[in-house]
């Protein structure tokens, strides 16, 4: 992962188990002027759910301080800090994070990251310009308005599909997980505009409303944060369209941060469970059969 800044030893004390349950984890600007964390698990059978994660903050000469005691990031992985003192907004200069896996009594924590030896002060602010122009472009001028649902890869495993024994689930049309084999199957849906890019020479337009044309693939462009990945589902605002995420890669970045991402879409078919994905209140131009 290119956007994946430093790692070492802060002044902070970070003894633990760092590698053997965290594959990565990497700090990167949020469109909303703080600093997201993001990070991935090895898969491993050792670990169960809940999966409930703390984030600590700490400078080079100071101690960690947890950013989020009593309220865990549960079964997801990405944290929003936006209480970051206004020193580590605009110059990154000693700003270090690491993630706490609590399973239990037992803590398994992720290498602390920074941006140190990185990125430059003046690189970090050009980029959280960049992050933040491009997103109200997207959400205020061209983007298409819709909602994301994030696919659970972490969480307790759906009771009414999932077959132990070969871990997997049984049944891609599950009513308890839409066939991820977690329970909820997505995480609640947010507004997520997208702009997009162009469509598949190998598929025709098959519906106008409202001035909006749907199609059966198209490519996109996404924001950084959270990272959209392949599984995820994005619903269409306007058309109520629903596509599922099959490719996601990094489509701008500077010295090494992603600004933009490049999404490759493909329109669900009618009788796909994720159609039934939609936020609150909303009601469908098209009824689920």
């Amino acid at each position: 992962m290119v956007w994946l800044l430093g790692s070492g030893t802060a002044g902070a004390d970070i003894s633990g188990d760092m590698s053997s349950v965290f594959s990565k984890a990497w700090i990167v600007p949020d469109v909303s002027g703080g600093i997201a964390v993001q990070w991935r698990l090895f898969p491993s059978n050792s670990l169960t759910a809940p999966y409930n994660f703390y984030v600590d903050r700490a400078e080079s000469a100071g101690e960690w301080s947890r950013l989020n005691t009593g309220s865990p990031v549960v079964d997801d992985t990405v944290y929003v800090d936006t209480e970051a003192p206004l020193t580590h907004l605009v110059t990154l200069p000693d700003a270090w994070y690491r993630v706490v896996l609590m399973q239990g009594v037992t803590e398994y924590e992720s290498d602390p990251i920074t941006g140190i030896g990185a990125v430059s002060a003046s690189d970090w602010r050009l980029v959280r310009e960049a992050v933040k122009s491009q997103a109200r472009l997207i959400s205020n001028f061209t983007g298409i308005p819709g909602w994301l649902f994030r696919r659970r890869h972490l969480g307790e495993h759906c009771t009414l599909c999932w077959d132990s024994q070969l871990e997997r689930t049984a049944n891609t049309q599950c009513t308890g997980c839409y066939g991820t084999g977690f329970t909820g199957g997505f995480y609640t849906g947010f507004s997520f505009p997208l702009l997009r890019q162009k469509i598949s020479p190998l598929m025709k337009d098959e519906t106008v409303m409202e001035g909006f044309v749907s199609n059966r693939d198209m490519v996109a462009t996404s924001q950084a944060v959270p990272q959209v990945l392949p599984e995820d589902v994005w619903m269409h605002g306007v058309t109520g369209d629903h596509y599922a995420v099959k490719a996601a890669d990094v489509k701008s970045a500077y010295r090494g941060l992603p600004v933009l991402f490049e999404l490759r879409l493909s329109r669900l078919d009618d009788n796909d469970r994720r159609r039934l994905l939609a936020p609150t209140g909303y009601t469908a131009p098209e009824v689920f059969s």
